[in-house]
């Protein structure tokens, strides 16, 4: 059916047949699988007929793949998602070290995955994606359960695992169309990140490089996405963690204060106030349970002014 030729020993590329029983009857079983690993120099010229294929080229030294399809040239980008339809002359060849995982079904699946919408429709082969950090779990899941296709229920997670895959690559090419220039998900990855870290001095010029944007792209970036700057942002998560200790705890207000990092008792009182309406210490009379507040008037006076 297919061609490769390799010309240099320490390369891998290996495909599997995953015919086995199976614990449960899904409706899509894999039914060969495989990877590609750093491998180099091969040359590939097959037309399928017995399945449909699904090849998730995850990297290459080259910049981007070309193929040849029923005589026409496509050049993709990597990371992308190759997908073989039948009766269709297929043929590419490349020198640079490539890695990419693949699966197949059955061709009486085909119909049913294109109206999930997890397979296109014929004419489309190619769709580039971004390796997202669900994805790289899928992917290094589906690569473990390779080497354990003997295994008992192996296949039956192998078959998930694959349709996982597909789920998610549909997801991610239906998020929004601008995430590439509003950077959506690294927004929200340094939002997660204040929120666990909003105590500790924060340097956002270098939170922002660590996601790769400038200070300048991420402020705009973060507008898109947030009403209020990243420092009102980190001011409203302090005050939500002033007041929860206030109902919580008796600690004083300078405690708290500390605590948060929200400079001394007097500008305390004034940004709480500000926020929620009432001082810390009326805050904490409202909403403090009785018990606590037994124990906060018990402290020295000077240690309960706020």
């Amino acid at each position: 059916m297919f061609v490769n030729r390799y010309d240099r020993e320490e390369t891998m590329s290996f495909e599997l047949s995953t015919d086995g029983p199976r614990l449960m009857r899904f409706p899509y079983p894999v039914c060969w699988a495989g990877a590609t690993v750093e491998e180099c120099k091969a040359v590939n010229d097959f037309y399928f007929t017995d399945r449909i294929e699904i090849c998730l080229r995850l990297s290459s030294a080259e910049p981007e793949a070309v193929d040849e399809i029923d005589g026409r040239i496509y050049r993709t980008r990597f990371p992308h998602v190759f997908f073989k339809h039948p009766f269709h002359h297929l043929r590419y060849s490349y020198v640079q070290p490539r890695n990419a995982v693949h699966f197949s079904y059955a061709p009486e699946t085909l119909a049913a995955l294109r109206e999930t919408g997890c397979f296109p429709p014929d004419g489309e082969f190619f769709r580039e994606f971004r390796l997202t950090p669900e994805l790289e779990i899928l992917i290094r899941r589906f690569t473990e359960l390779l080497g354990h296709t003997m295994e008992r229920n192996a296949l039956d997670r192998l078959d998930l695992t694959a349709y996982e895959l597909l789920c998610e690559l549909l997801l991610e090419r239906n998020a929004p169309p601008d995430r590439q220039e509003f950077r959506r998900d690294d927004i929200l990855a340094i939002a997660s990140y204040l929120k666990q870290s909003f105590r500790h001095e924060i340097d956002y010029e270098e939170l922002a490089h660590r996601h790769g944007l400038s200070l300048r792209s991420f402020f705009r970036c973060w507008g898109r996405h947030f009403e209020v700057s990243p420092a009102r942002f980190v001011l409203k998560l302090k005050l939500e963690e002033a007041a929860r200790r206030l109902r919580e705890t008796s600690y004083t207000a300078a405690d708290i204060a500390a605590f948060v990092r929200l400079g001394d008792c007097a500008y305390f009182a004034k940004v709480f106030r500000k926020h929620y309406g009432m001082t810390p210490l009326e805050y904490r009379r409202k909403h403090a349970p009785g018990h606590l507040l037994e124990r906060a008037r018990a402290l020295p006076p000077n240690a309960r002014r706020v």
